[in-house]
């Protein structure tokens, strides 16, 4: 039970950590 909350906190946090990675890229790709 321990593990399954551990697991989807992680995958929670890298679909935040993807989504700030294409809204930063978006943003340079604009700058650029």
């Amino acid at each position: 039970m321990y593990i399954r909350v551990v697991e989807g906190f992680h995958a929670a946090t890298n679909c935040l950590i993807l989504n700030q990675k294409d809204q930063l890229t978006e943003r340079i790709g604009g700058l650029g």
